[in-house]
Formats: structure tokens, C-alpha cells, sequence
């Protein structure tokens, strides 16, 4: 289906040479993992929007995130916790409106994962990133080509805006250093 969709999107984008080779970037990019059933993961926490943080209850429509602990969620993902050090991508797919919901994505209903391990958080990263369907999916697509910083994020994976901010690098090194490792053992053992 997606696939299909890349095709369509192509089709429609034939007139802009451009708006094609991205296009055709974006779909060779698109992870392997696209909306496989999700398998139920273990209870953490989770970002979601607040218009939109429990499917299973509201029927809504939206993303969501499985996050390491709830440090580096406040640290790296949610607004206004993390000031200007929030991930790019989120503020494209979720809105202006972010909440960490107690949970896992699977557990509030977001049944489709689209991506384990998300590149864009660092070569270690275990953030996994979920939708309520293919829908999301193409709706995030539209809106990350109208947010620049989105758009940039997702080319380089995230890694200008890890330099930038090593805070939020998911690699043995930086989160060592940063604590976050312990933090993240903590709220394992805290299960």
C-alpha cells in the first residue's frame, strides 16, 4: 500500500523534477518494518499527541513513540520540556501538543509499528515509533514536507540535529556520559 501510495505521490509530482527525486529518496528510505502488526511491548512510557493518546478508548487517529525513560523523553522529545533541543520530527507528526503517557504505544492502542529503532535518535536508539494506520503514515508524510526542519531531519537521520544537541544521541558514548543509560536501567528495573 505504501509503496503504491510513493508511486501515486510520483505520478502527481511528474511536473516537479525536484519534488520526483525526493520522492523517490523519501521512498527508498521508507523502513522495512512499515506498518507491520505491532507485537505487544512491554509497559514504559510513551509520547503521543494530546489530541490523541489512547486509540484503543478514543478511536483517534496519530502517532506514537516508545521512549527510553521519561528523562530523556522531557530531555529530547516533548515540548516545552526540552526547549530547543526537541527532535525536529515530532513537532510534524504529532502537533504543537505532546504528552508521556503511562504505557506502551501497543498498550494505548497504536496497533502498527512503523519503525524500530529510529536512526534519527542514534546508532544505539531503542525508540520505536507507531500509528493507528497507513493513514498517519501519509499524513505525516505531507506534513513533514511542510516543516523544513522536519524535512532536513529525516534526510540526514538525524544526525545534525544529534550534534547539535549529544544530549540526545543515543550512542554508548553520549549516553554515558549523559546519564541516560542509568536512567534507562532504572526505569527498566522500575517495571
Amino acid at each position: 500500500v505504501f509503496l503504491f501510495f510513493c508511486w501515486l505521490v510520483r505520478a502527481l509530482a511528474c511536473c516537479s523534477a525536484g519534488l520526483s527525486a525526493m520522492l523517490l529518496i523519501f521512498c527508498a528510505a521508507v523502513p522495512t518494518t512499515l506498518l507491520h502488526p505491532a507485537t505487544n511491548t512491554p509497559p514504559g512510557l510513551a509520547v503521543a499527541a494530546k489530541s490523541c493518546s489512547s486509540p484503543a478508548t478514543t478511536g483517534c487517529k496519530g502517532w506514537c513513540l516508545d521512549g527510553p525513560s521519561g528523562s530523556y523523553l522531557r530531555a529530547c522529545v516533548v515540548p516545552p520540556y526540552c526547549g530547543d533541543a526537541c527532535d525536529p520530527i515530532a513537532p510534524a507528526l504529532f502537533g504543537p501538543e505532546l504528552i508521556i503517557a503511562n504505557g506502551s504505544c501497543t498498550e494505548l492502542g497504536f496497533r502498527h509499528q512503523y519503525l524500530t529503532n529510529d536512526p534519527i535518535f542514534g546508532p544505539a536508539s531503542n525508540v520505536s515509533v507507531y500509528t493507528t494506520g497507513w493513514q498517519d503514515v501519509a499524513a505525516g508524510i505531507l506534513r513533514c514536507w511542510l516543516h523544513p526542519q522536519c524535512l532536513t531531519t529525516f534526510f540526514d537521520k538525524g544526525k545534525a540535529w544529534r550534534a547539535k544537541f549529544p544530549q540526545c544521541n543515543m550512542d554508548a558514548e553520549g549516553m554515558l556520559k549523559n546519564g541516560i543509560l542509568g536512567k534507562m536501567a532504572e526505569h527498566s528495573a522500575a517495571r
